[in-house]
């Protein structure tokens, strides 16, 4: 019988990487069946990483309180659900933090292509070579052994912290 493996069921959440205090990320350990790949540096450095950015999102206490009534039927706001534009503009990000993130990437990534969703969420493609200047890191090939799929992973990263109080989360897609 194979040895259980304790680490997350879906990929994508292994990558996500909650921003904590302070600039330097460390890299957590590869999820159960990823391994490192002996991928050219030729074929990576002409390679574009896709990166997400979640935009700190406000009021998430409200949220929280919000639900709990709304859920409670001894509540007088019992079954009266928020409609996801009303939820969206609750919880939408302070504008001087999306304008920092959008900053920092113009500044130090003009290459980068940005796309911002629900005014929250920065999707970014860029060029390795680009993204790793930017992140102060490298990045290297690694490949699933059930299926061979290969993805890009980042190895330790620097945020800065002009930015750092802005993010929520920081990763990338693994489709």
């Amino acid at each position: 019988m194979a040895p259980l493996c304790l680490c997350a069921s879906v990929v994508f959440a292994s990558v996500l990487l909650l921003v904590v205090s302070g600039s330097f990320h460390e890299e957590p350990p590869l999820p159960c069946n990823w391994m490192n790949s002996l991928g050219s540096s030729s074929t990576l450095s002409s390679s574009t990483v896709e990166l997400i950015i979640q935009v700190r999102e406000r009021n998430l206490d409200q949220v929280k309180q919000l639900a709990l009534q709304i859920s409670d039927p001894s509540s007088p706001q019992y079954g009266q659900f928020l409609s996801g534009t009303a939820l969206d503009a609750l919880t939408a990000p302070k504008e001087e933090h999306i304008l920092a993130v959008q900053s920092w990437l113009k500044r130090l990534a003009p290459g980068a292509e940005v796309t911002l969703k629900r005014q929250r969420t920065l999707l970014v493609a860029l060029p390795v070579a680009e993204a790793e200047q930017l992140l102060r890191t490298s990045f290297r090939q690694v490949r699933h052994r059930a299926t061979g799929k290969m993805v890009l992973r980042a190895s330790h990263f620097h945020l800065p912290e002009e930015i750092e109080g802005a993010i929520d989360t920081y990763g990338a897609p693994w489709a």
